[in-house]
């Protein structure tokens, strides 16, 4: 999946954990347990998009071969 397509999966993630209610969650287990939830997802995709990116910058040679399969 490329970067660009991790990012704006992240992006997604992250716009939907800003708009959760995190005072009702103080007292409501069932939302504040999906909150938790969001937060996983939202950092393990943001760590996906990062490694990737890290990974370009770090191998620029992988592009090479990544553009040559395709």
């Amino acid at each position: 999946m490329s970067f660009m397509k991790k990012l704006d999966n992240f992006s997604n993630c992250l716009s939907i954990l800003k708009n959760a209610d995190f005072k009702f969650a103080e007292t409501n287990d069932i939302y504040r347990t999906g909150i938790i939830g969001q937060f996983n997802l939202t950092f393990e995709l943001a760590w996906k998009a990062a490694f990737v990116n890290l990974e370009k910058l770090l191998n620029p040679k992988l592009n090479e071969v990544q553009n040559d399969w395709a």
